[in-house]
């Protein structure tokens, strides 16, 4: 490291050390720590952090509000019944989409889709069947399968003495 002498300026020292430092902080900053901490939505655009986080100020914030890609977030024992959920859901989308078109192709060209039409039509109570286990059973599994929640709703269950 060279020796500062008289005839080298405050201001050159200064700005290399600047530029090192913005060296060290890029070099910080490129890499992004994921950390995964229990939230709670309080209010509109309000969020309570459950766990502390090591630095606040340099921290972002992704919220996702739906299931991970490969569901990683559900536990092995709801993957029957998510499977279900899906499975209805699709059947009435099936039945939503195609029942009208299907008639169509029969009054414009005179096609029939006998066999395709008997099964789509079997699909009518899909989309009622779909919300109604949503409702009900789907609520409870997505409950319990919240560790954070489930945890809180079995300390209710046992209020201390």
């Amino acid at each position: 490291m060279p020796a500062i002498n008289g005839s080298q300026s405050c201001d050159s020292s200064g700005a290399s050390l600047m530029q090192e430092s913005l060296k060290i902080k890029n070099n910080l900053s490129n890499h992004n720590i994921e950390v995964t901490s229990n939230l709670e939505l309080i209010g509109e655009r309000t969020v309570m952090i459950g766990e502390q986080i090591v630095n606040l100020e340099m921290t972002t914030m992704k919220i996702v509000v739906e299931n991970q890609r490969l569901l990683n977030n559900l536990p092995p024992r709801a993957y029957i019944n998510f499977s279900v959920l899906a499975t209805r859901a699709i059947k009435a989308d099936i039945y939503n989409k195609l029942i009208v078109g299907i008639d169509q192709g029969y009054i414009h060209s005179g096609h029939q889709l006998g066999v395709i039409q008997s099964i789509i039509e079997k699909y009518e109570d899909m989309n009622d069947l779909y919300l109604e286990y949503l409702t009900t059973t789907w609520t409870l599994v997505s409950f319990m399968s919240d560790n954070v929640e489930m945890s809180a709703y079995i300390t209710s269950l046992f209020p201390n003495n």
